[in-house]
């Protein structure tokens, strides 16, 4: 069994130089054609579990195991920020989307709810129950396969 395999990987991108963010139990920011490890970024004891570019790729909003979405800038390769996702407790975040303009970010749950929330602000737009098993890819309509 491999312990620390990648289940997500996102582009970033600093000036001219493409960096690759893997999801596994380090948030690690890497450079894809040398494979060469350039950041770690620490967020904690709490997993992410799903992550999205956002902003032109230069920051990337990952989904925390509990319930919160995290910022993490690409450049400065610091934590930004950690907002709440949804107002209940006990949630897992499954899945992280943004829409074409990257105003939203769309959160699905464990428990089958989906949060909406304004991304520069997050404000929590809308939360509401939309299946009732887990919610394992959101999409906004115009960007659904």
């Amino acid at each position: 069994m491999i312990k620390d395999a990648a289940r997500d990987v996102v582009d970033c991108k600093k000036d001219l130089i493409r960096f690759s963010l893997s999801l596994s139990q380090k948030k690690q920011l890497w450079e894809p054609e040398t494979g060469k490890m350039s950041h770690v970024f620490n967020t904690g004891k709490v997993p992410a579990v799903s992550m999205v570019p956002i902003f032109r790729s230069r920051y990337i909003v990952a989904g925390m195991a509990d319930g919160a979405l995290s910022f993490l800038d690409c450049h400065t390769h610091l934590n930004l920020c950690n907002w709440r996702a949804t107002t209940s407790l006990g949630m897992t975040i499954k899945t992280v989307t943004t829409n074409a303009a990257e105003t939203l970010i769309a959160t699905g749950f464990s428990n089958g709810t989906v949060s909406l929330l304004e991304s520069r602000t997050g404000t929590l737009v809308g939360h509401w129950r939309a299946s009732d098993s887990e919610i394992t890819q959101v999409c906004v309509a115009q960007q659904c396969p």
